[in-house]
C-alpha cells in the first residue's frame, strides 16, 4: 500500500471545555490542570516547537487522570519558519526545509488567537481581558462575531508569545459557561496578574511560559492521587449513534 497511515491514541475522558462545573470553581483542581498544560508548553518551547492554536478543546483529561495536549495541525518548528530562512531552503537534515506559504496555512480559533496574528480591528484582546481581569460582561457584538469576520494578517506563523496568549485566553475561557455566562472569579491575585500580562496586545510585554509556570507552581493545588481519583469518577460523555436521515417524499 502506497499511503501513509497515522495511528492516534483514543483518550477516554473529557476535554477541558467539558469538565464538571465544580472543577471550574475549585482553584486547587484548576491549578493542577493548568500547571500540567503549562509544563507541556514549556517542554515544547524548549525544543522550539510552537502549538499554534491552543484552546480548551485541545486539552484532554483521561479517566486515568492524565492531562494531554492535542491538535497539532497548526504546530510549527521555529527553525523551519520562512521568516528566518529563504522559502524552501534545505536545513541540513532529511525533510527539514523551510515552510512555504502553500505548505503552511494559518488555522486559528477566533476567541483564543493573539491580536498580532489578526488585523487590528479585531476585538479579541480587549474583550478577553475584560471578562476576567476587569470583571466586565461579554457584549452581544463579540458573542455574535463570526470567524469569517476576522481578517487575518499576512503574518501566518505563530510565535512563543502567541502560544502564551492562547494559554491565557484558555484560562479565561474556563471561567465561562457554554452560553457565555461567567462564573465567580475568585482567582488568585498573582495568577490573575500574570494572565493579564499574558493577554497584553504587545507580544514583547507578555511573560514567557516558564514565568507563568512558576506562578502556577506556587499555588496550592490537589495532589496527583487526588486528581486521578476525581478523573476516574467523571462520567464519560456518550456519543450519539449516527442515524441516516431519510429524504422526505413529496
Amino acid at each position: 500500500m502506497n499511503q501513509n497511515e497515522i495511528f492516534m491514541e483514543y483518550v477516554k475522558g473529557r476535554d477541558l471545555s467539558g469538565i464538571p462545573r465544580f472543577w471550574r470553581r475549585n482553584l486547587k483542581i484548576l491549578a493542577y490542570i493548568l500547571k500540567e498544560v503549562a509544563e507541556a508548553i514549556d517542554f515544547m518551547h524548549k525544543d522550539d516547537i510552537l502549538h499554534g492554536d491552543l484552546k480548551p478543546d485541545d486539552i484532554l483529561i483521561s479517566k486515568e487522570g492524565d492531562v494531554k495536549m492535542t491538535d497539532f495541525d497548526a504546530a510549527v518548528k521555529i527553525k523551519r519558519l520562512g521568516s528566518a530562512y529563504p522559502e524552501g531552503r534545505e536545513l541540513g537534515c532529511l525533510c527539514e526545509i523551510t515552510y512555504s506559504t502553500t505548505e503552511y496555512a494559518p488555522d486559528f480559533t477566533s476567541k483564543y488567537v493573539a491580536q498580532e496574528l489578526i488585523k487590528s480591528q479585531s476585538v479579541v484582546v480587549n474583550f478577553m481581558k475584560n471578562i476576567l481581569i476587569n470583571q466586565k460582561k461579554d457584549t452581544p457584538g463579540w458573542i455574535a462575531l463570526k470567524r469569517k469576520e476576522l481578517n487575518f494578517n499576512v503574518k501566518a506563523f505563530p510565535t512563543k508569545e502567541s502560544d502564551v496568549f492562547s494559554f491565557a485566553a484558555t484560562v479565561v475561557g474556563l471561567f465561562k459557561t457554554r452560553n457565555e455566562a461567567s462564573y465567580d472569579k475568585g482567582l488568585d491575585s498573582n495568577l490573575a496578574k500574570i494572565i493579564n500580562e499574558a493577554l497584553d496586545p504587545s507580544p514583547n510585554k507578555r511573560p514567557a511560559i516558564k514565568k507563568v509556570l512558576k506562578c502556577l507552581e506556587s499555588l496550592p493545588c490537589c495532589t496527583t492521587d487526588e486528581f486521578k481519583k476525581l478523573a476516574a469518577e467523571v462520567q464519560e460523555l456518550e456519543m450519539s449513534p449516527y442515524t441516516k436521515k431519510e429524504s422526505k417524499k413529496h
